[in-house]
């Protein structure tokens, strides 16, 4: 059976909900041990860089193809669209969070840890829910096989670009 381009998807969610559990584990419970900086660095750098390669296929690739048989202008495409808006935001604190108890500059750091940890945590795993429950249900049934090849040959273009293009280096 062939692979459907939400396949892909979802088994990036499964891996980046996995490192959310690692993530807010820490956040919870702030150590400054060699092993958890290390993995707090590998965190921080992959929600830095990495992770926006799955928003960019999905804004890129899928929803426009969900969105020749959805309105683009309401309904779940443009909630999902907002929802990227807020998790961006909300990585935004964490990077600067964890720069700061990396660095060891504030000592309120390990609460801002907590606080914008958590809630990047939390919007993240409630979006995923969202995705696969509703969004990849949606284009596995709406979408031609034409549709669905043709996010596929996208995917692959967005992933190229990105481990052979430009990738932002954390501040």
């Amino acid at each position: 059976m062939k692979q459907m381009a939400t396949d892909s998807l979802r088994a990036e969610h499964a891996a980046v909900l996995q490192k959310l559990d690692r993530l807010e584990e820490i956040c919870l419970h702030p150590d400054r041990n060699e092993e958890t900086i290390a993995q707090l660095t590998e965190l921080a750098s992959f929600f830095h860089t990495d992770f926006w390669v799955h928003f960019a296929k999905e804004e890129e690739a899928l929803f426009p193809a969900i969105g020749t048989f959805l309105p683009l202008n309401s309904g779940p495409i443009p909630a999902m669209l907002m929802e990227h808006t807020y998790i961006r935001n909300s990585n935004e604190k964490l990077q600067h969070t964890v720069r700061l108890f990396l660095d060891g500059v504030d000592s309120q750091s390990t609460e801002l840890m907590k606080e914008h940890g958590t809630t990047f945590v939390e919007l993240l795993r409630e979006h995923i829910d969202k995705e696969d429950g509703i969004i990849f249900e949606i284009a596995e049934t709406q979408m031609t096989q034409a549709q669905k090849e043709k996010v596929g040959e996208l995917f692959g273009e967005i992933e190229g670009k990105a481990t052979v293009g430009f990738k932002p280096v954390p501040a």
